[in-house]
C-alpha cells in the first residue's frame, strides 16, 4: 500500500512538472540584443550543482537551471519554482528515485 502511494506521489509531481517544464516562457519582445541575452543569462551553471536531471521532472540542467535547492549538503538544480517546491515538498521520494 506504501508503495503504491509513492508511485501515485510520484506521478502526480512528474505530470506537474512536465506542464511547469513545458510551458513556453512569456515575453513582450520577440527579440533580444546581445546585451539584453548576456543579463538575462541564469544565475545558475549546471557545474554548480550536484544532479545532471532535476529530479522531479527529469530535464537536464545543461537546459537551464531556474532555482536551486540544498539537501543532505548538496545542491540540486530545478528548471522551474514548480519543480523545486514539489522536491522540497517530498524530497525523500525523489532523493529515492535518483539512487
Amino acid at each position: 500500500m506504501l508503495v503504491h502511494s509513492l508511485k501515485n506521489s510520484l506521478l502526480i509531481g512528474a505530470l506537474f512538472a512536465v506542464v511547469a517544464c513545458s510551458s513556453e516562457p512569456t515575453s513582450n519582445s520577440t527579440q533580444q540584443t546581445a546585451t539584453e541575452m548576456e543579463n538575462n543569462a541564469p544565475a545558475f551553471k549546471p557545474e554548480q550543482v550536484n544532479n545532471k536531471k532535476d529530479p522531479v521532472c527529469g530535464m537536464p540542467v545543461k537546459a537551464g537551471i531556474s532555482d536551486t535547492a540544498h539537501y543532505q549538503d548538496k545542491v540540486f538544480g530545478f528548471c522551474s519554482a514548480e519543480c523545486k517546491k514539489a522536491f522540497v515538498d517530498s524530497s525523500n521520494i525523489y532523493i529515492g528515485a535518483m539512487e
